[in-house]
């Protein structure tokens, strides 16, 4: 279930943990801007995301609800923290707390492919539907977006518990401990992810 809004998400108790991503209008926070913001919150049993809000925004100030999450307690999934986390501290000068990044983990256990899709197929497998869609013309208005751009935002953040938990399956006692002291740690990584040119933030 989708639901889509503009300018900010409704202000709400999204609970213990969610997925968080974002549809920018480029590569570098300097050239582009936040466009889309997408939650999954409110995971089954098996940890995919029953629910998803494709949020509209727009210009350097962020949303005060959007605000609220990120800087609240609930613990935000984001695949390839080094980009999202980092265009938000850029661009809205923000550090996201209680984050988990699920590519992280993934490096840490040495794994090929770590793309999300990659590992939703693994996991699940299924086929997203990535392709260029992540290019789309996100600035457009809802109306004007195609069925494939809907069901891509809502899908990028269905499966972000899933991955999560497959992933911690695998990992040992002692990496768990590394992974989390990184993450802990996230505030002190972005500030100098800050300071390192954007273009190069796509190769990390």
């Amino acid at each position: 279930k989708a639901e889509f809004f503009l300018e900010d998400i409704p202000k709400k108790d999204f609970g213990d943990i969610c997925h968080l991503d974002l549809e920018t209008s480029g590569l570098v926070p300097e050239e582009g801007d936040i466009l889309v913001v997408n939650i999954g919150y409110n995971p089954r049993e098996d940890g995919f995301f029953r629910e998803s809000i494709v949020c509209k925004v727009k210009g350097d100030v962020c949303p005060p609800n959007v605000k609220e999450l990120l800087l609240g307690s609930t613990i935000k999934i984001i695949h390839n923290a080094c980009f999202d986390a980092t265009w938000i501290k850029k661009k809205w000068g923000i550090t996201v707390k209680n984050l988990r990044c699920t590519k992280v983990l993934a490096r840490f256990l040495k794994k090929s492919n770590n793309s999300y899709a990659k590992l939703t197929k693994r996991i699940t497998g299924l086929e997203l539907p990535k392709g260029n869609i992540s290019c789309s013309p996100w600035q457009l208005p809802f109306d004007e977006w195609s069925p494939d751009m809907k069901t891509y935002c809502s899908y990028d953040v269905a499966f972000g518990l899933q991955i999560l938990n497959y992933l911690q399956s695998l990992v040992t006692e002692e990496v768990t401990e590394k992974y989390l002291t990184l993450m802990n740690e996230w505030s002190l990584i972005q500030e100098v992810l800050t300071k390192v040119d954007s273009k190069d933030l796509q190769y990390l």
